[in-house]
């Protein structure tokens, strides 16, 4: 599965600037199974794509049900995660290292929901870019946990993790941890 980006311009007060707000679709990584199709299973040949791409149909499932639970949480990280990729992507594009990363971007987390960005963004600059906890960035001497920490801007997690988050995020949930 990957995300599709969806640019939707946003007019500024007065009309003199244009802002763009990038949404996200779910898009399945292949249409569907080729071989299930010509078994005559027509609908479980499409059982992925289905599933994939009902991540960005209906937003803010209902979290009173457990499946509703999962979704939301499946849908939190599918929309940090393409968010972070483009953030990340379009930094480096210019910058060899992390070094101006603090002060180039911020992230603004405006409820609860994405503060799993700052998990993310961790589990990236450690994971993905082999920066250590503790490596210094820039001449502020800044290290990574310090890039979520002071230009990203959570509200609290809420009390108690997902009890999804360990099937789903394992990593995630470990940086957590660290962090508290």
């Amino acid at each position: 599965m990957h995300g599709v980006p969806y640019d939707l311009p946003i007019t500024g007060y007065g009309g003199r600037t244009v802002n763009r707000l990038r949404l996200y679709s779910a898009k399945a990584a292949s249409e569907f199974d080729l071989q299930v199709f010509h078994r005559g299973d027509y609908l479980k040949a499409m059982e992925r794509q289905i599933a994939s791409e009902m991540i960005s149909k209906v937003l803010y499932p209902s979290d009173s049900i457990e499946a509703g639970r999962e979704l939301r949480l499946v849908q939190e990280y599918f929309l940090v995660s393409c968010a972070l990729d483009d953030i990340i992507k379009t930094y480096l594009k210019s910058h060899d290292s992390f070094d101006d990363f603090p002060d180039k971007v911020a992230i603004q987390l405006n409820d609860t929901h994405p503060s799993l960005a700052v998990a993310e963004l961790m589990r990236r600059l450690l994971d993905e870019h082999e920066l250590p906890w503790g490596h210094r960035l820039g001449r502020l001497r800044r290290r990574p946990w310090r890039i979520p920490t002071t230009r990203c801007y959570p509200k609290p997690w809420r009390n108690g993790l997902c009890p999804y988050s360990n099937t789903y995020l394992p990593r995630h949930l470990q940086i957590i941890y660290d962090i508290n």
